[in-house]
């Protein structure tokens, strides 16, 4: 691997590092109920919450067998409507497309995947899944699987430091809650509006048209893609808004966005491990911990396979190549008819429909015949 490579590393990883410090202190802050600066704000949204569950609910103490069943138990009825929205999808509303219903195994993958943090896709989202199915059944679970991972984590620390026998290890719903309301919503906002500036669509239209040099009209997906794909690196979730996942340029449309979301996936299993430390009152104990776990990134990175050149030349061609990044000039070479609320991404020559009259290099490209029958610049 090459010192430029090996620079990036290291600065991303003491970009995460130095935001992990603050980060693990004001998930024990949201833990242990301390008083943060945004109390005032929260505290009127998450009593409201409560109101609906029942303040009951959300306020008594629980046991290990108590916490595991109310979290077994919410996470069954979220998968079930889930799973009732992928099957009922042509009959819900956001389906311009008119997308048909979501075939009920692969709708029950689907939803077992999302709801338990898997993220498992066995399906293109931008041809199959409405806007509604997008936000309902794929974003909103990206939040709470995440908050729920967070919340059981929470309960194992507290473990190490309650006197009652394990009688009290918080409680679930307001845990939930207060991990949602106060963390993870408040950065997909922040990090959705930046998204945005640099390029990825955020609307509720489903295509823009464009013309492409060789002719004819090529309908490009858009819709809600900045709001799944903030949340999808900050829960450490994956899937994606298209079939290629982030390699899609309206996914991650810049190098800085690249960096962005690197770092965001890596921002909160850090920041638990500093919150661990704060918690048990230990803090060597994390230092042992993130040591750890940072050898084991620098090891890992130099395993990785490096693309060929000739690989990095041709990666602008294949949505989804894993050499993508590679290829920095990426240009638009068709112009587009778009509503004024969409701000699509400027390397946007790639999409993932085809155009309706392709050219013949563009018809040569399927996978099976590409050896035998492109020229020998697309071989």
């Amino acid at each position: 691997m090459s010192m430029p490579s090996w620079m990036q590393i290291g600065i991303t990883l003491l970009i995460v590092f130095l935001l992990s410090i603050p980060a693990g202190r004001y998930l024990c802050a949201v833990v242990t109920e301390r008083r943060t600066l945004l109390n005032p704000l929260f505290d009127r949204v998450d009593n409201a919450i409560y109101l609906l569950i029942g303040r009951r609910a959300a306020s008594r103490p629980m046991n290990w067998r108590a916490f595991t069943f109310h979290m077994l138990a919410t996470n069954l009825v979220m998968a079930v409507i889930i799973y009732l929205i992928l099957v009922l999808q042509d009959r819900l509303p956001l389906n311009p497309k008119n997308f048909p219903a979501m075939e009920p195994m692969l709708a029950f993958n689907t939803a077992i995947s999302f709801i338990t943090n898997t993220d498992w896709q066995g399906y293109a989202g931008e041809t199959t899944l409405s806007n509604f199915s997008q936000m309902a059944a794929i974003t909103f679970p990206m939040f709470t699987s995440a908050a729920t991972g967070f919340v059981v984590a929470m309960a194992f620390i507290r473990a190490f430091i309650v006197k009652d026998g394990g009688a009290n290890l918080g409680n679930f719903y307001r845990d939930l809650i207060r991990f949602t309301t106060r963390v993870l919503l408040p950065i997909s906002l922040v990090l959705s509006l930046f998204l945005i500036s640099q390029g990825s669509p955020q609307t509720l239209d489903v295509e823009v048209i464009a013309h492409p040099i060789q002719g004819g009209e090529q309908g490009i997906a858009i819709g809600s893609v900045a709001a799944l794909e903030t949340i999808k690196h900050i829960g450490t979730n994956g899937g994606g808004f298209f079939n290629a996942n982030a390699a899609h340029p309206f996914e991650n449309p810049t190098p800085l966005t690249s960096l962005l979301l690197a770092v965001s996936m890596a921002l909160l299993p850090s920041a638990l491990v500093i919150c661990f430390g704060e918690m048990i009152g230990n803090r060597r104990q994390a230092c042992v911990l993130y040591g750890v776990m940072a050898a084991m990134v620098v090891m890992f990175a130099r395993r990785q396979p490096r693309c060929s050149s000739r690989a990095a030349r041709r990666s602008w061609r294949r949505t989804g190549s894993s050499c993508r990044r590679a290829a920095i000039n990426r240009v638009a070479i068709w112009k587009a008819r778009r509503p004024a609320s969409v701000l699509p991404a400027a390397a946007s020559l790639l999409s993932s429909r085809r155009p309706s009259r392709p050219a013949a290099s563009t018809r040569c490209m399927t996978a099976s015949r590409r050896s035998a029958h492109c020229p020998p610049s697309w071989a």
